[in-house]
């Protein structure tokens, strides 16, 4: 909470990348939850399955992300399913 509320005063946006198992799908939504009552938007890039976001950094270029990022949120799109580009 504390994090979310400090991250409330330096922007409007904030994207998750979390861990593609369970409990990362579950933190994430537990986290959207608190950014979005904190006032703020937010997105989430979904991993393919059975990758962090460490690993999946370590195997793939990730030149396309930031572009990705920017349009998903430009488009107000709430979600970008990477496995759409890795599958």
């Amino acid at each position: 909470d504390h994090q979310v509320v400090l991250a409330s005063r330096y922007c409007d946006n904030l994207v998750l990348i979390m861990d593609s198992d369970d409990a990362g799908n579950l933190a994430a939504k537990k986290n959207i939850e608190k950014i979005q009552e904190n006032g703020m938007n937010a997105f989430q890039v979904e991993l393919p399955k059975g990758l962090d976001p460490d690993d999946f950094a370590k195997k793939y270029d990730l030149d396309f992300l930031d572009e990705a990022i920017q349009n998903l949120i430009s488009n107000n799109k709430k979600k970008l399913v990477v496995k759409d580009w890795y599958g």
